[in-house]
């Protein structure tokens, strides 16, 4: 309302003194109104979006935070390994070598290459029992594959 007889006062020289006031003030209040009204729907409608946007970030963040543990966890898993058996895993998982390679760069049997893989993964599986071991995959790979 304030607005609205501030905005008379202003345009007063402006306006019909003979024309009719109390249609003036109306019109004029109606379109504040809806003004207004306009105004608090594009703040609440933009408010929805940021807090829809912040928890996304949030849920992300969480996610990477999570991920990273993960990561962490893994790489101290597989610097714990005995020596032979990390470099087979390593060779079989991050350099994709068949186990017939590997033999061949590690001087070792074919059978000797899977017990080293077989233990690595083992250990793994153990230390990661409460991941879902398709996760642990999963994670193996992408992680293996962004280095």
């Amino acid at each position: 309302m304030q607005d609205v007889f501030l905005n008379l006062w202003i345009k007063a020289a402006e306006l019909d003194t003979l024309g009719n006031v109390k249609a003036y003030l109306f019109a004029t209040l109606k379109n504040k109104v809806l003004h207004e009204l306009r105004a608090c729907m594009v703040v609440a409608r933009h408010s929805r979006i940021i807090a829809q946007e912040t928890t996304i970030y949030a849920t992300d963040m969480a996610e990477l935070m999570h991920s990273r543990q993960i990561e962490q966890q893994f790489e101290l898993i597989v610097a714990e390994l005995p020596p032979q058996c990390r470099e087979a895993f390593k060779l079989s998982r991050v350099d994709n070598l068949s186990y017939k390679s590997i033999a061949q760069k590690m001087n070792i049997s074919v059978n000797t290459v899977e017990k080293h893989v077989g233990k690595a993964l083992g250990i793994l599986r153990r230390k990661f029992k409460e991941y879902d071991l398709i996760i642990f995959a999963l994670f193996a790979v992408i992680r293996y594959l962004f280095i």
